[in-house]
């Protein structure tokens, strides 16, 4: 019984977790990519978010307390905000504007605390068509351990 405690506890500790988002939208929406900063990983040093591994298109970075511009992929300038300025209770949702079918894709953020960078969520955006009939289920949420 004992060692079933202990290796649930080492599992605990070594384990992340992250949440997988699935959303909807339509070409020329905004929407609200969310996303939150766990209590352990408070306070951080940065954030970045990405596209896809594959892709790796810097979408949001933050560092030495303010928004980098300059690492951003050109594709996103003027487009992303974050949700919550003040990122108060760790929320870095960010706000992706006037959506492109090349906005369509895999989003990560992973939060910083000097060397050390952990996934914190991952956000599958499907973007459609104006017009084209979607069944939108809106945002399903599910919480991963990786």
């Amino acid at each position: 019984m004992c060692l079933v405690s202990l290796k649930l506890y080492i599992l605990t500790v070594l384990c992340c977790f992250f949440s997988l988002t699935n959303m909807t939208t339509y070409v020329g929406e905004n929407v609200t990519l969310p996303c939150q900063v766990p209590d352990n990983y408070k306070p951080f040093t940065g954030l970045e978010c990405r596209r896809s591994p594959q892709n790796l298109k810097l979408v949001f970075v933050f560092r030495n307390k303010r928004f980098n511009q300059h690492d951003q992929d050109p594709s996103y300038k003027n487009r992303v905000d974050l949700q919550d300025k003040e990122m108060k209770d760790g929320n870095v949702s960010l706000i992706l504007m006037n959506l492109t079918m090349e906005d369509n894709g895999e989003y990560e953020c992973r939060v910083f605390q000097g060397t050390k960078n952990e996934l914190i969520c991952s956000i599958i955006l499907e973007v459609h068509p104006p017009g084209e009939f979607v069944f939108r289920n809106s945002i399903h949420s599910v919480l991963n351990v990786c």
